[in-house]
């Protein structure tokens, strides 16, 4: 296994030796931010302060082992830290859905589920190491640790209830990802030039990208050879023991764990709006982008020496100068995958 290492970025003087951990993740920014619906009065309109059906959006500046975002990495809570019971709305919620594009992780509330109203809660984010096996971490591993902003927040709610909120618009509605289709992330991965490598003669690694059924037969379920090194051929982990090892090109309803989405976003350019603009700063999500445009030049660095080996995709060359995709059809692409990469 130690030589193996070596193949996925690790000291190559010495396969003994795995690639340096990073940094502790940093958290950047939150989403009710600190403080909000605090200005609220007694006497205000009971629509002052954070909707009581509101979800909780966070934003960090390393990318994340989808493995350590579960509900156990963070506590909500009001009064005392052990009075987790006032945050029960978030026990039967979904688990944490984490976007790898924007390296942003949202809790939700369980459905027809409200948080208390007039109610001061706290967020608390658990740190991973001793005692404590929780807690958000980077893909290298690295627990989170002190970032542009403490790792506890708070936000007061209004004094609408269930029902009331209910009826009142949302003015900053959480995003919403329309349903793309297989022939859509084809017809991107076709524009973005990725075929002119990736065709049905003789694609690099065997991955064919021309066609659904070529995803399904090469993509779709299929060990990246680049992440294939535990010993058994084509074993793919849902849990590996050290990320990246044995991971999917497309892992269905999973696109933190597929290899092919993360050979995209180490791709400076593809974060850009269009081919005619060059704008990073945009976000689908209510957090702030506190200047998070994109991944730093050091953390694509880390992602690359982790375990996404050989060169970005679209790949430069001279039969595809300027190819790239872009931020939309990243996110377009990570939410096909999420919806289970369907390919008839």
């Amino acid at each position: 296994m130690a030589g193996a290492l070596a193949g996925l970025g690790c000291d190559q003087g010495d396969p003994d030796v795995e690639p340096v951990q990073g940094p502790p993740v940093g958290l950047v920014a939150t989403f009710p931010a600190d403080g909000a619906g605090a200005e609220c009065l007694p006497d205000d309109p009971p629509e002052c302060g954070v909707r009581t059906d509101t979800a909780i959006e966070l934003r960090f500046d390393r990318f994340l082992m989808p493995a350590s975002v579960n509900r156990q990495a963070l506590a909500i809570y009001t009064g005392d830290r052990g009075n987790q019971l006032a945050g029960s709305a978030f026990l039967d919620a979904p688990s944490p859905v984490y976007d790898a594009v924007e390296r942003v992780v949202t809790v939700r509330l369980g459905e027809g589920q409200f948080l208390q109203p007039r109610t001061l809660y706290t967020v608390e984010l658990v740190v991973f190491g001793g005692e404590q096996e929780f807690g958000i971490r980077a893909v290298d591993g690295a627990p989170i640790g002190a970032g542009r902003l403490p790792l506890r927040f708070s936000f007061y709610t209004n004094g609408l209830t269930p029902e009331e909120q209910a009826a009142v618009p949302d003015p900053n509605p959480p995003p919403t990802e329309p349903e793309w289709t297989c022939s859509d992330v084809l017809g991107w991965l076709s524009r973005g030039q990725c075929i002119v490598c990736h065709d049905d003669q003789s694609p690099p690694m065997g991955l064919d990208l021309h066609s659904g059924q070529a995803l399904l037969e090469t993509a779709i379920g299929r060990v990246a050879h680049q992440t294939d090194i535990d010993g058994i051929t084509g074993q793919s982990f849902e849990n590996a023991p050290r990320f990246g090892v044995g991971m999917p090109r497309i892992d269905p309803g999973q696109p933190s764990n597929s290899y092919l989405l993360y050979k995209l976003l180490i791709k400076p350019d593809n974060y850009r709006r269009s081919p005619e603009d060059d704008e990073k700063c945009e976000t689908v999500h209510r957090v702030d982008l506190a200047g998070e445009c994109e991944p730093s030049a050091e953390e694509i660095s880390r992602l690359r020496q982790w375990f996404v080996l050989g060169d970005p995709m679209p790949r430069g060359g001279s039969s595809t100068e300027g190819a790239s995709l872009y931020r939309s059809h990243l996110r377009g692409i990570q939410s096909w995958i999420r919806s289970g990469a369907v390919c008839d």
